[in-house]
């Protein structure tokens, strides 16, 4: 089973990503540190040996194997500081890349905040790489929001955007920007700290629902 290990060296400008954001981790439903997705044109993209599905076992030597989401994340982030990346990934799981999502077939109800999002759903790492045009959504719910207490959610994606480019879909819950926890503030609070952000890279940790078999099979 060796052979589906596969050792990606990426060379690179200090402060560069790696051009994959990760799901997954011990503390989640599914344990293994996955790539969530290639960005088109990013390192590992031109690289070509990452894929979408395949589990992350280490980076620059450290190990992802039981690690939590937000280590993973961490170690995916340090990585962005050095020249080199050293990625080991595994390609074990046949047609592990999942069932391909139609992005037009997101809903965009944002009034039906769901305050179950808190309970389930899979935690993502996804990276934003902002301009003028600023992170490309808004927010809904938050802390003491009309509607009472409520997981900070995405509400509008704002098209050509950067948040639509990096794959953030309305309704993710906004659990963390760059090392900053969103949880237990308001939404005026969560959004003055985004609007802080200088332009460039941001790592957003989200939680995207699972979407309802039944739902958009019809």
């Amino acid at each position: 089973q060796f052979e589906h290990i596969q050792v990606v060296i990426l060379h690179k400008e200090e402060g560069a990503g790696l051009g994959f954001s990760i799901a997954g981790g011990i503390d989640l439903e599914s344990k293994a540190t996955t790539v969530h997705r290639v960005f088109p044109h990013g390192l590992a993209a031109q690289e070509g040996t990452v894929e979408k599905g395949d589990e992350v076992l280490s980076i620059n030597g450290q190990t992802l194997r039981g690690a939590t989401h937000a280590d993973a994340t961490a170690t995916l982030r340090q990585a962005r500081t050095m020249r080199l990346a050293v990625v080991v990934v595994s390609k074990g799981r046949e047609g592990g890349g999942g069932k391909k999502t139609d992005d037009s077939s997101v809903s965009s109800s944002s009034t039906d905040l769901n305050p179950t999002v808190e309970d389930g759903g899979d935690m993502l790492t996804l990276e934003l790489e902002t301009g003028g045009g600023g992170v490309g959504f808004s927010l809904d719910g938050g802390k003491g929001s009309i509607h009472g207490d409520r997981p900070l959610v995405i509400n509008r994606i704002f098209k050509g955007g950067a948040a639509e480019q990096s794959g953030l879909q309305s309704g993710d819950e906004l659990l963390q920007v760059q090392s900053t926890s969103l949880q237990e503030l308001s939404r005026f609070e969560a959004w003055n700290i985004v609007k802080a952000l200088p332009e460039g890279h941001i790592t957003l940790v989200i939680r995207r629902r699972k979407e309802d078999e039944a739902e958009g099979s019809a």
